[in-house]
């Protein structure tokens, strides 16, 4: 198995587990008795969630495009505006995966964690910034190995 799937499985596993904690919360609420931290836990793994398969998502070309434009443009200049958005691309993912790094390095500084649970934030954040480089890496793979979507 490939780490893009390894990681499928757990955000599977995450998407699970707050599925089930946000139903047992719900349930629990009507008695009076609702689970303490339900929040916190639910947003930490939606954000997981989302950093962890978006990698994939990208390796298998799962995610939307709108080609209305390029396709209205002929070989060449196609095949150049194909990689001025790979180049943009790029430059968000890299910009926001960098971001995202470096403010798990202030929140580990800082020993920022969750209010209710004291859950630390920064090995979440990373996980989302190492995620958004793997997506960098997965565009720069795709255009030297030519399996761009083109």
């Amino acid at each position: 198995m490939t780490l893009g799937k390894y990681m499928d499985i757990l955000a599977g596993i995450f998407l699970t587990f707050i599925i089930l904690l946000t139903v047992c919360d719900v349930i629990l609420r009507y008695f009076g008795m609702p689970i303490l931290g339900a929040y916190e836990i639910v947003s930490l793994g939606g954000a997981l969630i989302i950093g962890i398969s978006s990698f994939l998502t990208y390796w298998k070309k799962s995610h939307i495009r709108v080609d209305t434009f390029v396709n209205k443009y002929p070989g060449t200049i196609s095949h150049i505006l194909y990689i001025i958005t790979r180049v943009a691309i790029l430059f968000i993912v890299g910009l926001t995966g960098w971001g995202l790094i470096m403010m798990g390095v202030d929140l580990l500084e800082t020993h920022e964690v969750t209010v209710t649970l004291r859950i630390i934030y920064y090995p979440v954040v990373w996980a989302l910034g190492v995620s958004f480089l793997m997506i960098g890496l997965g565009v720069v793979y795709h255009m030297i190995s030519g399996r761009g979507d083109r």
